[in-house]
């Protein structure tokens, strides 16, 4: 139902909820014959692959980023534990 709403589709049920004759609105679409050759193919597949390999590399920037800002914080935590004060009270040293 939702894609007959979508695409304004109407379905005229016949007896037992069948449909027969779907009746589709259109959109004053022009009547242009397009042709699409081989030509067209190789483009688009060149295109896709150039959108792949760039996607590529644009997700291993972001995984050295990542991997960056990891090693940043293992790094400040690190000094941070050793800013701390020691557990045992200077005076103690003895025991």
């Amino acid at each position: 139902e939702s894609l007959c709403e979508l695409y304004k589709i109407k379905m005229n049920p016949g007896p037992k909820g069948e449909i027969k004759n779907p009746k589709i609105k259109s959109n004053k679409v022009s009547s242009k014959n397009i042709h699409i050759t081989a030509d067209d193919f190789k483009n688009f597949t060149k295109t896709l692959e150039k959108m792949m390999n760039q996607h590529a590399e644009e997700r291993q920037n972001f995984l050295r980023l990542v991997n960056t800002l990891q090693e940043k914080i293992f790094v400040l935590e690190n000094q941070l534990n050793l800013l701390k004060s020691p557990q045992k009270k200077w005076y103690k040293f003895w025991k």
